[in-house]
């Protein structure tokens, strides 16, 4: 237990170096209107970026057009799946225009 509050918590490093009680937070908006957040407690957020695209596409009837995350949100893989979520269109364009020489490497 590393909080008195809030027994899911874990401790992580923060960006200064200290660790601390935190969450990792993914937020998607949509013209300044969350669509989508699911907290986690894990400590890093490769992987991550699919499961906002999944919520948007539930929620939305949709696929976002775009997709802003760190470099280690998303792994080939995710870039892989979601080129066939998305049927090339919007997002998946998107994606292997800005990560394509990362698929490459890969």
């Amino acid at each position: 237990m590393v909080s008195l509050r809030d027994f899911e918590v874990r401790r992580m490093r923060l960006a200064d170096g200290s660790v601390h009680p935190a969450w990792t937070v993914p937020v998607a908006t949509a013209k300044g209107v969350v669509v989508s957040t699911e907290p986690t407690d894990r400590r890093d957020d490769g992987g991550l970026a699919p499961s906002p695209v999944e919520q948007i596409m539930r929620r939305c009837g949709q696929t976002p057009v775009r997709l802003l995350a760190d470099g280690t949100a998303m792994t080939v893989q995710d870039i892989a799946a979601l080129r066939s979520v998305c049927h090339f269109q919007g997002l998946a364009h998107n994606l292997l225009h800005a990560y394509g020489q990362r698929c490459v490497a890969a």
